[in-house]
């Protein structure tokens, strides 16, 4: 090719180059990786962009944004991931991935995997090898929160400040154990420093321990938190830039008597804020004060605006019982998810849900029944509505309530649609006039509630638009429609 051919053909390249970059970076944008941290969530009735370009090797309205991420985790007890762990691997894993849970949140023991103050080549990584490697390959993220401080350590099991070169214990203890699990083929993400730790530091009339080792007492000497708590991210951010460290989810409640009130807002004037990147909270809707999960994590994001810090909230445990029936049954537990969640995801404010007591015990054990499963592994009507719930709420939440109807909308461009979900405010039906992109007709999905997770079905119903709405009628339990979007 001469010089003057290869001017001409240089200067048509130009444009197909150019716009080969342009693409290139529209795609890159679309996935580019994101840390374990929560991106923010985008502002009510504001969606992000749907790409659509007219080439031969992209279909119109392929979605290369960015979906929104996993909501719904679970959590068990304790003495079953320890003691009934074949079980919980072998049946209860399996079913939080087909139910489409993401994640297990699960306490790791600081005084099993060093008993005796030595050094890490000593350490006994036995059990959680195994364990937290099963939970991998079954697709399952592991939240890892980090209780039960040895004595060499901390004054008690539970924290509640450190003892004489326990703080070098706790650093070196934290760079070993994230050095071995952020690594294949563990890869372990959202690190938890502790639970619950605004329980009081006292001793009860009797007691050897504030409390149980699995929450936390550090109620009464927050500054010691704030620096337990900078040790933990100091190590983990050393070794793993983009892990999440997770503030020890605060109970916030029963103030005085098991917990203090003004715990985080003074581990926060101690520093603390700069040493986690999610604050973790507890919420049960039988034994608080507060009404909703927003109203709390409301009151705990001020006391972080308060001092200028924005952080994400999850909402670590949460539960509604099915025994004994003055405090609940499984049919509350299937409003409660279909109310509760969606509500949750529709605002937005709280950004990640786990349920406390997935797996439930005989109440010989324990005199509330949390979990969604049987003790026999049988399912409750409750998993059927959570796996409504996780499917279609799997959107871009905005609100768009009225007087007479709760309403949250959830965009899903990947598919080409919307969810609503919706329910009357009060104890009549209500009327509701959706928009209609088409002609096409809109799904009316509610849940038949039965006795058991087998006779617990969904009922499909459709409507079409009149004048470009669709009209609706709604019960005061929540149904759910999808609409087709262009």
């Amino acid at each position: 090719m001469n010089r003057s051919a290869g001017r001409r053909w240089s200067r048509k390249m130009q444009p197909v180059l150019g716009f080969a970059v342009l693409l290139a970076a529209f795609v890159l944008w679309g996935w580019r990786g994101r840390s374990a941290a929560e991106q923010p969530v985008p502002r009510r009735e504001t969606l992000p962009p749907h790409y659509e370009l007219a080439l031969p090797l992209v279909a119109q309205h392929f979605w290369i944004g960015e979906r929104p991420s996993p909501t719904f985790g679970a959590q068990l007890f304790e003495f079953q991931t320890h003691g009934q762990t074949a079980e919980v691997l072998e049946t209860e894993v399996p079913r939080l991935r087909q139910v489409g849970l993401w994640s297990l949140r699960t306490v790791l023991y600081w005084r099993d995997i060093e008993p005796n103050d030595t050094t890490p080549e000593h350490y006994n990584w036995q059990f959680y090898d195994k364990f937290i490697g099963d939970l991998r390959a079954e697709g399952i993220e592991p939240l890892i929160s980090i209780v039960a401080f040895p004595p060499f350590a901390t004054r008690y099991f539970c924290g509640g400040g450190f003892v004489e070169g326990g703080e070098t214990a706790w650093r070196e203890f934290a760079h070993a154990l994230v050095a071995r699990y952020s690594a294949p083929p563990y890869n372990v993400r959202l690190w938890e420093i502790g639970n619950e730790p605004d329980g009081v530091t006292s001793l009860p009339p009797g007691g050897t321990q504030p409390t149980r080792a699995e929450t936390g007492c550090w109620g009464n000497v927050p500054a010691d938190y704030a620096s337990f708590l900078r040790i933990g991210y100091q190590e983990i951010k050393a070794i793993q830039p983009d892990a999440t460290v997770i503030f020890g989810s605060l109970a916030y409640d029963v103030f005085e008597a098991w917990f203090v009130k003004d715990f985080f807002s003074k581990v926060l004037d101690a520093g603390g804020g700069q040493s986690f990147d999610v604050l973790g909270f507890h919420w049960f809707p039988r034994a608080t004060q507060w009404a909703t999960a927003e109203a709390k994590a409301l009151e705990l994001r001020q006391y972080m605006r308060e001092r200028g810090l924005d952080k994400p909230l999850w909402l670590t445990e949460t539960y509604l019982p099915s025994n004994p029936p003055e405090r609940g049954s499984p049919g509350e537990q299937v409003d409660f998810i279909l109310r509760d969640f969606a509500a949750m995801r529709g605002e937005g404010i709280v950004r990640k849900v786990w349920w406390y007591g997935w797996w439930s015990v005989p109440l010989s054990v324990t005199p509330v029944d949390r979990g969604l499963v049987w003790p026999q592994h049988q399912p409750k009507p409750g998993v059927r509505a959570l796996e409504l719930v996780v499917d279609l709420t799997d959107g871009f939440p905005s609100r768009h309530s009225t007087a007479q109807v709760t309403a949250y909308r959830f965009d899903r461009p990947w598919q080409s649609e919307q969810v609503w979900a919706l329910w009357a405010r009060g104890s009549s039906p209500a009327s509701i006039e959706l928009p209609a992109s088409s002609n096409q007709p809109a799904e009316v999905i509610r849940l038949e509630v039965g006795d058991t997770y087998a006779t617990t079905v969904p009922v499909t119903t459709t409507v079409l638009p009149t004048s470009s709405v669709y009209q609706l009628t709604v019960p005061g339990t929540p149904v759910f429609v999808r609409i087709p979007s262009p």
